[in-house]
């Protein structure tokens, strides 16, 4: 599955000052011609190492969340058993 965008961005460095800007077909077109880009634009796929990485970050989230819930949950039923 290819990921097809028309939202592209230029990231371009000034010194320590980054930026964003689009890229518009009118750029693609010049900076091709001037070499800086390939022609064709390659395709971005991402891998499934990026799919996994990705997904995990959320699973672990989740994780942490429902820990914390769980544990909260027997550490206030411990106490109402204590008192």
């Amino acid at each position: 599955m290819a990921v097809q965008s028309k939202a592209e961005m230029l990231m371009s460095r000034i010194g320590w000052v980054s930026y964003q800007r689009p890229l518009t077909d009118e750029l693609i077109a010049k900076y091709q011609q001037q070499g800086l880009l390939p022609t064709p634009l390659p395709i971005y796929k991402p891998s499934i190492f990026d799919y996994v990485i990705g997904y995990s970050l959320w699973l672990m989230i989740a994780y942490i969340f429902i820990h914390f819930k769980v544990e909260a949950f027997f550490k206030k039923r411990k106490l109402i058993k204590k008192g």
